[in-house]
C-alpha cells in the first residue's frame, strides 16, 4: 500500500476538494470586481474576498471575513454592519 501524494502538508484529494468548483481569481482587484458584480445582479447581498493559500489566488466567500476582506471595503459603498 503507497502513501497518499501529499502537498502543502495536505493530501492531494483534500486539496482539490478545496479549490474545486470555485473560481480562482488571480488578484485581489480581480475578485473585489467580480465580487461587486454578483452583488449587483442579485446574486449574493455580501461577499468577502480571501487568498488560498492552496492555489495562490484568490476565492470568494458569502462568510464575514472581516471589514478589510469585504469586496465594498474602502470604495465608500454600504457595508453590512457587524453585531
Amino acid at each position: 500500500m503507497n502513501a497518499p501524494l501529499r502537498s502543502h502538508g495536505l493530501e492531494v484529494t483534500a486539496i482539490v476538494r478545496r479549490c474545486a468548483g470555485k473560481n480562482r481569481y488571480p488578484d485581489e482587484a480581480t475578485a473585489r470586481a467580480a465580487g461587486l458584480h454578483y452583488i449587483e445582479v442579485g446574486q449574493s447581498p455580501e461577499l468577502w474576498f480571501y487568498r488560498c493559500q492552496i492555489c495562490n489566488g484568490y476565492h470568494l466567500s458569502s462568510k464575514d471575513n472581516g471589514r478589510k476582506s469585504n469586496v465594498k471595503y474602502g470604495m465608500n459603498l454600504p457595508i453590512k454592519e457587524i453585531s
